[in-house]
């Protein structure tokens, strides 16, 4: 039986350090080749979806450029939303995706389900709060949207990676199997 005394705690840690810097380098080098290849097919994926969206509920919209769209209701504030790589989400899928390759203790291919599931959700999360940012600033104004879209859709994102994570973890630990 190995004692668990704080040298032996030490020792442990330093042994796992290498492989949390590995992790590390595998997380961040697989979100730039993402972004990097495939950000602006994601951007425009978004665009299209949100542009659907807008129209679904009767707000007018405007495709004004390659990655830009204008939205507006008769009698209401029109709202300009310039979508770039930073609004794809990128930051919330990079800290769930080292989340989750940080775990030590679960096998690898229960972390590719977890990834394989939690950034498409994220995605889409982040998709559905640029419409309510939007929704809110056609009716309420820009001021209006940009805090909806920065404070409480950042809130909402911290949240749901979170929320991810933990649910990731309960359903890969021995208690709850998926």
């Amino acid at each position: 039986m190995i004692k668990d005394t704080p040298k032996h705690k030490r020792l442990r840690a330093k042994r796992n350090y290498p492989k949390v810097l590995i992790n590390l380098a595998i997380a961040s080098i697989i979100t730039y080749i993402i972004v990097l290849f495939f950000g602006d097919i994601l951007i425009l994926a978004e665009k299209y979806v949100l542009i659907e969206a807008y129209r679904f509920i009767s707000i007018n919209v405007v495709d004004a450029g390659l990655n830009a769209v204008i939205i507006f209701k008769p009698e209401k504030h029109i709202i300009t939303i310039v979508l770039t790589v930073l609004c794809l989400g990128v930051f919330s899928m990079i800290v769930f995706s080292l989340f989750v390759l940080l775990v030590p203790a679960i096998p690898w291919y229960e972390k590719l389900r977890g990834l394989s599931i939690g950034n498409p959700i994220l995605f889409f999360a982040n998709i559905v709060r640029i419409w309510v940012s939007g929704v809110i600033g056609v009716e309420l104004g820009s001021a209006i949207f940009k805090i909806v879209h920065d404070v409480f859709g950042a809130g909402f994102m911290i949240f749901l990676v979170a929320t991810l994570w933990l649910d990731w973890m309960y359903r890969t630990s021995k208690y709850g199997r998926w």
